[in-house]
């Protein structure tokens, strides 16, 4: 329940600031895609049917903000989360490079995908080599939050619960490691 509660608060953060922000929120110069980094929180955190539930969420809620057809965005974030969810196939945390990657692609087949399905049914051609760039230059910055965030959660986890880290007896090693 408390996942879901951090889910929804992310959710809500992400889409506010990146409409209240819009182009004006930039990263070393990059412009990141907040709601990409949302999806992956979503595919992580979450297993399972309830995952695909608050990705489709999350796309409505992108839907509503961005003035396009509503519903693309919808289903794509839902495939893309998909898609993440079946590249976790031994359920442990993938780490902070692996995170990171997860961020990468997983912004870049959104706005990718996205991008491709707006074009075709607003009957308008694609640039790919522009939307190529643009969804790279995303999902990296979108990365680099990534990092930033997951290094201060977990400071803060270790300050909240440092007893997490608390040390064994020596005694335990050494038993362990001869077999005493």
């Amino acid at each position: 329940m408390f996942r879901q509660l951090i889910i929804a608060a992310l959710v809500y953060t992400s889409l506010v600031i990146q409409s209240g922000l819009g182009t004006d929120l930039q990263v070393l110069g990059l412009q990141p895609w907040l709601p990409g980094l949302g999806l992956v929180a979503c595919a992580l955190l979450i297993k399972g049917a309830s995952s695909l539930c608050w990705a489709g969420l999350w796309g409505l809620g992108v839907d509503c903000l961005s003035g396009e057809k509503i519903g693309v965005n919808l289903v794509v974030a839902t495939i893309v989360a998909s898609s993440l969810l079946a590249l976790r196939t031994d359920g442990r945390s993938p780490g902070l490079v692996g995170t990171v990657m997860y961020v990468l692609v997983g912004t870049f087949l959104w706005r990718g995908g996205a991008a491709i399905a707006h074009g075709f049914l607003n009957h308008r051609p694609v640039d790919f080599e522009q939307l190529l760039v643009r969804a790279l230059i995303e999902g990296v910055s979108t990365g680099g939050i990534a990092v930033s965030v997951l290094i201060i959660g977990r400071l803060v986890i270790n300050v909240i619960s440092p007893s997490r880290y608390s040390s064994v007896p020596l005694a335990n090693h050494w038993s362990m490691l001869t077999g005493e």
